[in-house]
């Protein structure tokens, strides 16, 4: 598994090979940059790459030059999408009890805020510039979920929820995508 770094000309600048998955799990296991996984890079030039592996995400952190950093790791949890800001990460996914947003520090990868909200699932995240915002489905029945959107201040506290009702007896929408604008 390779990240490579190519600039605006198309020419690769850095290259980072993983050699075995442990330099990225600890144990080997098998690493897959799923659906919903991000690559992030900040002013400075630094890669974050966020990632699932198994029933588990993970955080990377590499220089300009692409040399490893930091590894962080989130067990039972799938990642879906992530944000930056100028000093932090946001990632939104799932696990077995319901979506959840995690806060992470950039500069040193430490898990700052994780914030459950238990029976719902969550499809889709954006950074805003006060926060963050989720889209999903809640309730832990088929034929009661709703469609939520919700927004989250930058400490990670609810400011607001939305909630969908399912219309006609179509029981299958989902929230795929969310954008604010």
């Amino acid at each position: 598994i390779d990240i490579t770094k190519i600039d605006v000309n198309g020419d690769t600048t850095a290259t980072y090979t993983f050699a075995d998955d442990s330099v990225i799990l600890g144990s080997p296991q098998s690493f897959k940059m799923l659906e919903g996984a991000c690559v992030k890079v900040d002013d400075a030039g630094n890669v974050y790459a966020i990632g699932n592996s198994g029933e588990s995400s993970f955080l990377l952190k590499f220089d300009s030059d692409l040399n490893l950093l930091y590894k962080k790791r989130f067990w039972n949890f799938t990642t879906v999408s992530c944000g930056m800001s100028s000093n932090y990460l946001y990632v939104c996914g799932n696990t077995d009890d319901g979506g959840g947003v995690l806060k992470y520090k950039k500069s040193n990868g430490a898990l700052l805020k994780y914030t459950l909200y238990e029976n719902a699932t969550i499809t889709s995240g954006e950074l805003t510039s006060t926060g963050f915002a989720t889209a999903g489905r809640i309730g832990n029945n088929v034929n009661s979920d709703e469609l939520f959107v919700q927004r989250l201040d930058s400490s990670l506290n609810i400011s607001w929820t939305f909630l969908y009702n399912y219309a006609n007896g179509n029981y299958s929408d989902e929230a795929k995508e969310l954008k604010v604008v």
